[in-house]
C-alpha cells in the first residue's frame, strides 16, 4: 500500500519488465533490497520485476534460498531460476560463457511467446546451443510461486543487483521506450554510471540521474 501513492511515472510505449540478474557465492540481500524498494517507490508494479537467480553458480543452501524468496515476496517480485548448465570449465577464450547463458535465459523467459519450442537444455550432453532452463518449466517452478502466463514483454531493463538507482531512473527508461518504438535503429537505452553503487553514491547531488557525477 505504501507504494501506491508514488505512481506518477511516465507512460511507456509497450510492456516493460525489470530484470535483475542474481547469483554468485555471496548473496547481497541488503543491496538487492534497496534496489527493489527503489523500483517500487518509483512506481514499478511488483509483477513486472523479475529477479533471475543463477542458482548453479552458488553453494546449495536452504537458508540462502529462503532469504532470497522471502525478500522477493516482500516486494511482490518474481524469483525465477535459470539452471545454467555448467557442464565443463570455461576455456581461456570463453570467459563469461555461463554468465551469457544466464542472460540468454532472462531474455528467453521475458520475450518467449509461450507457443514455440525453445531449444534449451540443462542436461549434461548439452545437445543444443543454449545451456539453461526451459522457460516452460521455469514458469511452473518459480520459487515465489507459479507464474500463470508468459509475460511477453516488448522492453526489458536489466539492472545488476547491487546498483543504486537515481530517483528518476524509472521515468528515464519509461520515456526511452517511445523513441525506441518509433526508430528501429535504436538498439537500447543506457543509463550506466560507474559510481552507481551504495558506497559511492551518497548525498543529495546524486539524487537525479542527470546530476550524478
Amino acid at each position: 500500500a505504501e507504494y501506491e501513492a508514488s505512481r506518477n511515472v511516465s507512460s511507456v510505449a509497450g510492456r516493460l519488465a525489470y530484470a535483475i540478474p542474481n547469483g554468485g557465492k555471496t548473496q547481497r540481500l541488503k543491496l538487492l533490497s534497496r534496489l527493489l524498494d527503489s523500483l517500487r517507490r518509483q512506481g514499478v508494479d511488483g509483477t513486472d520485476i523479475f529477479v533471475f537467480e543463477d542458482d548453479t553458480s552458488r553453494p546449495k543452501s536452504a537458508a540462502m534460498e529462503a532469504n532470497l524468496v522471502r525478500l522477493c515476496k516482500k516486494f511482490q517480485a518474481h524469483l525465477v531460476q535459470s539452471h545454467v548448465n555448467r557442464n565443463r570449465k570455461e576455456k581461456r577464450n570463453e570467459f563469461g560463457l555461463f554468465l551469457a547463458r544466464h542472460y540468454h535465459f532472462m531474455f528467453d523467459f521475458l520475450l518467449y511467446d509461450g507457443v514455440s519450442s525453445p531449444k534449451t537444455t540443462n542436461n549434461v550432453e548439452n545437445k543444443f546451443v543454449f545451456g539453461h532452463n526451459d522457460p516452460r518449466r521455469a514458469i511452473r517452478e518459480a520459487p515465489t510461486g507459479r507464474i500463470n502466463s508468459f509475460p511477453q514483454y516488448e522492453y526489458v531493463v536489466v539492472l545488476e543487483d547491487d546498483l543504486e538507482l537515481a530517483d528518476d531512473a524509472v521515468a528515464f527508461f519509461n520515456g526511452m521506450t517511445w523513441p525506441m518504438s518509433r526508430d528501429p535503429t535504436i538498439f537500447c537505452a543506457c543509463a550506466h554510471q560507474d559510481n552507481a553503487y551504495y558506497a559511492t553514491s551518497a548525498g543529495e547531488r546524486y539524487k537525479k540521474r542527470g546530476s550524478a557525477s
